[in-house]
């Protein structure tokens, strides 16, 4: 926002036009609609689409030059004229969800909207996402928090919602061993939940580039190094091998799988051949 107050009559963005080509642009402000926000972005989480969309390794579905950025939050400085203002008064700080949804489909019924049949667009995949300055937003997808919250940790929202709702329904007694197929943020916060419900042993296996010092500063207690150019069959051994060690031969009690289109980490097959019978598998898709 202008030192005015007013709002400027121009939008950054950071907009990727084809694979590998880049740039900031000044575009139009964006337009609100009856029941959008219009947020002025704070923050944004950096993660493997954005990066590989800017590098070139990944493209758009949209077909179009795309604004990048998944999960972002930000402050409410207008709203439409059907939002309720005493529920988004304009200073609101807001996280915003990265996937919309219809409400209406078979699916958004039952409340479980990440399946939505018709109506749903990733932020910075299939619709313009946060790295801009101002982005207008459906009210739906906007979720308060206090004002004490710092906005480093409010930009971790969705994924933390993600990974707890995952590992929630996952039934994780204490005592059990959880492996984590990803080193992407859902997988930390994957990890954070799992300790949290009691979980004793945490394997987690990732590609050249992870970091495996994270995921042990987030609780889990092995790191499995997977490197795409060696073979699959004597690393899947290993990987079996650590996994039937920390729980006498059953198997995994949850397999956590993460895609966020990065490549190099066991596929869904493994998640299937190390959980136990009876355990659980936690897929969290990013975009797609």
């Amino acid at each position: 926002m202008a030192k005015n107050g007013r709002l400027p009559d121009r939008n950054l963005c950071l907009v990727v036009h084809s694979a590998g080509n880049a740039s900031l642009m000044q575009r139009p402000m964006p337009s609100v609609g009856p029941l959008q926000l219009l947020v002025r972005v704070e923050a944004v989480c950096v993660q493997p689409v954005p990066v590989g969309l800017a590098s070139g390794t990944l493209v758009s579905p949209s077909g179009r030059p795309i604004v990048p950025g998944q999960d972002f939050c930000g402050v409410v400085v207008g709203a439409g004229v059907s939002v309720d203002s005493s529920e988004f008064p304009v200073g609101t700080k807001v996280a915003v969800m990265p996937r919309s949804f219809c409400e209406s489909c078979y699916y958004c019924e039952r409340g479980q909207t990440n399946l939505c049949e018709t109506g749903a667009e990733v932020f910075g995949w299939h619709v313009d996402g946060g790295y801009q300055q101002y982005v207008a937003v459906s009210h739906r997808l906007c979720h308060s928090f206090d004002r004490s919250v710092p906005w480093k940790q409010a930009v971790l929202a969705s994924s933390a919602a993600a990974a707890s709702y995952g590992m929630t329904k996952a039934s994780i007694l204490p005592g059990d061993t959880v492996l984590i197929l990803g080193t992407n943020v859902t997988s930390l916060m994957g990890i954070v939940f799992s300790r949290g419900l009691g979980a004793e042993a945490i394997v987690v296996v990732g590609c050249a580039g992870s970091r495996p010092q994270q995921a042990l500063a987030c609780g889990a207690t092995r790191f499995v190094n997977w490197d795409p150019s060696e073979d699959e069959g004597q690393q899947y051994q290993q990987l079996k091998a650590a996994i039937e060690d920390e729980t006498e031969g059953r198997g995994a009690d949850a397999v956590m799988y993460t895609t966020d289109h990065a490549t190099g980490v066991p596929d869904m097959h493994t998640a299937v051949r190390l959980v136990r019978p009876g355990g659980c598998i936690v897929s969290v898709r990013a975009c797609g």
